[in-house]
């Protein structure tokens, strides 16, 4: 049976104050996909769409053809209206922060403020091999990011900015225009490690976790509400959202079977189905209501598979809903 020929009721409880958004999935050849794509998510009430920033697909064969995020995000801005557009992550790697300032002020205007930014260090190190880039060890990737992260917001905001760090550098720098939202656009930092999340709590608006348990988020966001009580700053402020794998099917049989095909994919054996299960936010309508309440997240960025615009109504229709 058809997607679109289910049948859908929800009694709605207790409501959830939850924002879902879609990781658009560029290993594309062709743009028209990835448009109709994110029309349809616009179309069906998803907040935001999210773009990865990868030179090389990070899942199965590098030569599948693989977009360059700038590029799409910046395609999308005019034919879209009200959806927000975001980059998760930005490699820092990749371009200097001093170009980076200017390329999100003007996304930002020609977006009509509709631009949130995720930046982070860095990590698939065979992209950086092929491309000619320095893979850092990992504190110093962070090191970078971390004063990336302060030379963006000092040019987003002050008049003329002067900054000597140890990676960057600039003189009485003028950034012009400024982005249309103030003081900036909202700025995510994503990852785990006690590291980053030292630089969500100085830095950020969100943060970003990766596919975690109920469970797992959980500790991570305490871990994220005790470097905030560190850097003197209210946990309250800092959105935490979260990156998860997500489909929505007909019976739990179906669960058990995509949960299934997945871990094949993978190359992960089933005697991890039921940790996998926990993961992701895979199941009947019913199934993944259940799984959503029980994160006490403020934003889940969902990954379908393929870009299924049946699949992305079909999850709107019956679980966000009846949330």
């Amino acid at each position: 049976m058809p997607l679109t020929d289910c049948t859908i009721s929800c009694q709605k409880g207790s409501s959830v104050k939850i924002n879902f958004g879609i990781r658009v999935v560029l290993y594309q050849k062709r743009f028209e996909p990835i448009k109709e794509y994110v029309l349809a998510a616009e179309k069906f009430g998803y907040s935001n769409i999210w773009v990865n920033d990868h030179l090389l697909p990070i899942v199965g064969s590098i030569e599948k053809p693989m977009m360059e995020a700038w590029t799409v995000i910046s395609s999308l801005a005019p034919i879209t209206h009200d959806i927000r557009l975001g980059t998760l992550v930005l490699n820092n790697a990749f371009r200097y922060p001093q170009l980076v300032a200017k390329m999100v002020a003007t996304l930002d205007i020609i977006s009509n403020g509709r631009l949130e930014i995720g930046i982070g260090g860095g990590w698939f190190k065979k992209e950086f091999e092929m491309f000619g880039f320095p893979y850092k060890k990992h504190s110093e990737r962070i090191a970078m990011l971390s004063e990336a992260v302060e030379l963006l917001q000092n040019l987003w905001s002050k008049e003329r900015t002067t900054y000597n760090g140890k990676y960057y550098h600039v003189k009485d720098a003028i950034c012009l225009p400024k982005p249309l939202q103030k003081p900036y656009p909202p700025l995510l930092i994503g990852g785990h490690s006690t590291s980053l999340l030292h630089l969500v709590a100085k830095h950020a608006d969100k943060s970003n976790f990766l596919l975690l348990s109920s469970k797992d988020f959980a500790k991570k966001a305490e871990l994220l509400k005790k470097e905030c009580n560190k850097a003197r700053r209210s946990y309250s402020k800092i959105k935490k959202s979260l990156f998860v794998e997500a489909m929505v099917v007909r019976s739990e049989k179906e669960t058990h079977e995509e949960i299934r095909k997945r871990l094949r994919e993978r190359g992960i054996p089933v005697k991890q189905l039921a940790r996998y299960a926990q993961r992701c936010i895979i199941g009947t309508p019913e199934q993944c209501i259940r799984r959503i309440k029980e994160y006490d997240a403020d934003e889940l960025m969902l990954v379908f598979p393929n870009l299924d615009t049946r699949q992305i109504k079909f999850f709107a229709d019956s679980v966000m809903a009846c949330l």
